[in-house]
C-alpha cells in the first residue's frame, strides 16, 4: 500500500482539525450545553408627593433582576445530560474563539507542510535512482543473453540514474511463458532472490555494464518468454526504495521489450 502524497496528507490534517477543533465543539454546544434562559427583570416605580405646589412630583424607577426559583434548574431536562461537557465550553468559550483556534492551527499545518515539501523536493532531486533489467538502459541492446542447450543464461544489469550513490540490497528475478498481469505478486519458490551490499555510483560506467550477480540467472525457456522482478535499494538519506521491471526477451534475436502492466514496472 502506497503512502499518501503530501497533498493528500495536508488535506487530511486540515479536515481533521476542522472536525476536532471547530465542528465537534459547536455540535457539543448545540446538543449538550443547557439553553440559556432569558433573564427576567422587574421595574418598580415610586412616586413621591410634592412638598409644595411649586415642586413637581418626584418619580423614581428601580430595575431589579428577578430571582430564579431554586428548583428551576431541576426542571430543565438538558441539565441532566451535560455532566460530561466542560463548563468552559458552554459558558466561557465562544464560537469566535473556536474559529480563531482553528485558523491558528491551519497556519501551523501550512508552515509544517511547507518545510516537509522543501525537504521532499531536495531528496527527490539529489537521491539515487536505480533500475535493473537484462538490457543496458541507454543502448537498449541485450547484455550477453545466450542459449545453452535447454536453458537461457540472462545476466542482469543495474544502473544509477540519480545524482548520488545508491546501495543495492535485494534483487529478485523470475521467468514465465505468460505475460504478467494485474497487481504485481512474486513467488519465492519459482523465482530467485539474492541479497547484496553493493554501491552504485551515479552514471558509473564500470557498474552499469556489469552485472551485480556473480552468475547470470538461468531461465528454463529457450523461446521468447517473460522476465520480471524487482530490486530494493537505499539512498544516501537512508530511505528504502523499490524498482520493478518486467520484460519480454527474445533469446535468439538478442532483443527484448517492456511487458506487463504498470504495477509490474512501477518504481518509487
Amino acid at each position: 500500500m502506497r503512502k499518501p502524497s503530501l497533498r493528500c496528507q495536508f488535506w487530511i490534517w486540515i479536515l481533521g482539525g476542522l472536525v476536532v477543533l471547530l465542528a465537534f465543539p459547536i455540535w457539543i454546544r448545540g446538543s449538550s450545553c443547557p439553553q440559556q434562559q432569558p433573564r427576567a427583570w422587574a421595574i418598580d416605580g415610586y412616586v413621591y408627593p410634592a412638598k409644595s405646589k411649586r415642586d413637581p412630583q418626584k418619580i423614581e424607577s428601580v430595575v431589579t433582576q428577578k430571582k430564579e426559583h431554586p428548583h428551576a434548574q431541576q426542571q430543565n431536562p438538558a441539565d441532566s445530560n451535560n455532566k460530561w461537557t466542560p463548563a468552559a465550553l458552554c459558558e466561557e468559550i465562544k464560537i469566535t474563539d473556536l474559529t480563531l483556534v482553528f485558523f491558528t492551527y491551519c497556519l501551523v499545518v501550512v508552515g509544517w507542510f511547507t518545510m516537509r515539501n522543501a525537504d521532499y523536493i531536495s531528496k527527490r532531486t539529489e537521491r539515487a535512482y536505480l533500475f535493473a533489467g537484462p538490457t543496458h538502459p541507454r543502448e537498449k541492446t541485450s547484455i550477453t543473453v545466450t542459449i545453452e542447450e535447454d536453458h537461457t543464461r540472462v545476466p542482469i544489469a543495474v544502473e544509477n540514474y540519480g545524482r548520488t550513490t545508491g546501495l543495492l540490497r535485494k534483487l529478485f528475478v523470475d521467468f514465465s511463458e505468460t505475460e504478467p498481469s494485474g497487481e504485481a505478486t512474486y513467488d519465492s519458490t519459482s523465482g530467485k532472490l539474492m541479497t547484496f551490499d553493493m554501491a552504485f555510483l551515479p552514471n558509473d560506467k564500470t557498474s552499469r555494464y556489469g552485472s551485480p550477480c556473480p552468475d547470470p540467472f538461468i531461465s528454463r525457456f529457450t523461446k521468447p518468454h517473460f522476465l520480471f522482478g524487482y530490486i530494493v535499494y537505499r539512498d544516501i538519506f537512508g530511505d528504502s526504495h523499490t524498482s520493478r521491471f518486467s520484460m519480454k526477451i527474445y533469446p535468439g534475436d538478442h532483443r527484448n521489450e517492456v511487458a506487463g502492466s504498470e504495477s509490474w514496472n512501477e518504481w518509487d
